[in-house]
């Protein structure tokens, strides 16, 4: 049993590779040391990119250059498009990232697993208009951005691709970690921290007009304090480490403003990082006590306040939050959202139970359990044991409804491929399938911020990755942009998909 377990603990990790007593009082921020900016740098070429470009050559990197890399590495992608097929101003943009994968056999089961971050780009919702936006280095986070005049992401210069006990792995503490931002005109990069000896930055993302951008402060995993045993790889996944600090960059001055010192993590930051309509508040998970404690920070002054004071209609104390984060429950973890209007928040975890023969010990079967708290009067709705598992969540901007990307079942490669969209109420009341995909895996959803429309992102068996609209209204679906009209063959050893990163206005939001 033990062992099954551990295996059972690394099938989770290697899934989640490719795809957050008392009244405590509130804390003032302190400004960290102002981090020098670094001079732009260039992109540095690199053999394995798909590119046969810089030094490379078919005799120093056959796998880019060579005349039989054709058609079975990656294309060349479309670097970018003429001046004149840019978005037009005021129409709704799609931010993306592209993701190589790898389909790792084990056991007889195959597993397709994230094997690095590529370059990004941006597409018109229409799909008339695309651009490739080159990457420094080896990219460590997917890139974001809530206004189209700058953009943010993590990327270190060495490689974090390997391997660990003949599986393929990313390693997510991978030294020289730095922050990056390039305009969307020139994508020229400039580095805005330092890579750091003992720490780094493990995650990003920007509030809404790029008013300001969070990220965890990180110690690498063999460094951390208070880590939690069996925990495979990384404390990326593990919400029980002390190891990060919250820093917010404000653009506009240039400074980074530490809080939340050896009380927060990279899987918080993930499980649950929700910023207000505004763009002035964020709200996630923080370590308090030995436990947790939900949290709304004020990004002007860096104010921690604890949800028993934000919303007083709900007994936060008497929350179980062994129910949402637990050494009992390996590595699913609960994640959380709320509503713009602040009057509901929906949380869910994934309830894995193996169901294959010894043969397939990846082979899972899963459920979920779907939380709705009302803030505004203090009820709690739970409905526990749900058919599938989530793989994202997202409400509408009017909150009026909520959806989520719901996979039939996890473990062998293509087997679990079945995924739907269902739309709910505020209640946590199931309105409607919007969208099915059979044979085919969701992975980010994401609601227009200005129509019915929600973009997601979705892979099949075929190994072309899609962008593809749904219209709530009446359900009609569109697709966006594909991995093979930017040139990305189909790779059947490393296939690359798009992952649904952020919705802009061109011309930057009013």
């Amino acid at each position: 049993m033990k062992v099954s377990l551990v295996w059972l603990g690394l099938c989770l990790m290697l899934g989640m590779a490719c795809s957050y007593s008392g009244k405590p009082q509130p804390t003032a921020a302190a400004p960290l040391q102002q981090t020098p900016q670094v001079p732009a740098a260039q992109n540095r070429k690199h053999c394995g990119d798909g590119v046969c470009d810089g030094p490379e050559n078919a005799k120093s990197c056959p796998q880019d250059c060579s005349p039989s890399a054709s058609g079975t590495q990656n294309a060349q992608p479309n670097p970018s498009l003429p001046p004149a097929a840019q978005p037009q101003q005021g129409g709704e943009v799609i931010l993306f990232q592209i993701v190589e994968h790898e389909v790792h056999r084990f056991n007889n089961c195959n597993q397709f697993n994230m094997r690095q971050y590529l370059d990004g780009g941006y597409v018109q919702r229409d799909g008339g208009s695309s651009r490739i936006l080159k990457l420094q280095g080896h990219p460590t986070s997917m890139l974001t951005a809530e206004k189209m005049d700058r953009y943010y992401y993590i990327s270190s210069e060495q490689n974090p691709v390997g391997e660990s006990a003949g599986f393929p792995t990313f390693n997510w503490d991978v030294a020289g970690q730095a922050l990056w931002t390039a305009d969307f005109a020139a994508n020229t990069p400039q580095a805005l921290t330092t890579p750091g000896a003992e720490s780094f930055p493990g995650d990003v993302a920007s509030a809404p007009r790029n008013r300001f951008v969070l990220y965890p402060l990180t110690l690498p995993t063999s460094s951390a304090p208070g880590q939690q045993p069996g925990m495979l790889f990384s404390s990326k996944f593990d919400p029980f480490a002390s190891d990060s600090s919250l820093v917010i960059f404000n653009p506009a001055s240039g400074t980074h403003t530490a809080i939340l010192a050896n009380a927060y993590n990279r899987a918080l930051f993930s499980s649950f990082g929700d910023f207000s309509a505004d763009g002035s508040a964020f709200y996630t998970i923080s370590l308090s006590g030995g436990g947790f404690q939900l949290v709304k920070i004020s990004l002007e002054n860096g104010t921690v306040s604890a949800f028993d004071s934000v919303f007083p209609a709900f007994n936060w104390k008497a929350l179980n939050w062994n129910e949402f984060f637990s050494t009992n429950t390996g590595l699913a973890t609960a994640h959380f959202r709320i509503s713009p209007d602040e009057k509901r928040l929906v949380a869910y975890r994934a309830v894995f139970s193996a169901s294959s023969t010894p043969a397939t010990p990846c082979a899972l079967s899963g459920s979920y359990h779907l939380w709705v708290f009302h803030l505004d009067d203090g009820r709690l709705e739970e409905y526990r044991n749900q058919p599938g598992v989530v793989a994202d969540a997202d409400w509408k901007s009017d909150s009026s409804a909520f959806a989520l990307a719901i996979v039939d079942n996890t473990g062998c490669y293509p087997e679990y491929l079945n995924s739907h969209i269902a739309l709910f109420d505020p209640q946590g009341t199931m309105l409607t399938e919007l969208v099915s995909e059979p044979r085919s895996k969701i992975t980010h959803i994401l609601w227009s911020p200005q129509s019915d429309a929600l973009g997601y992102d979705v892979y099949s068996t075929d190994y072309v990755g899609r962008i593809k609209l749904v219209n709530a209204s009446n359900k009609s679906v569109s697709e966006v942009i594909n991995t093979d009209s930017l040139r990305y063959a189909p790779n059947l050893q490393n296939p690359v998909t798009l992952s649904l990163a952020g919705w802009m206005k061109a011309g930057g939001m009013p």
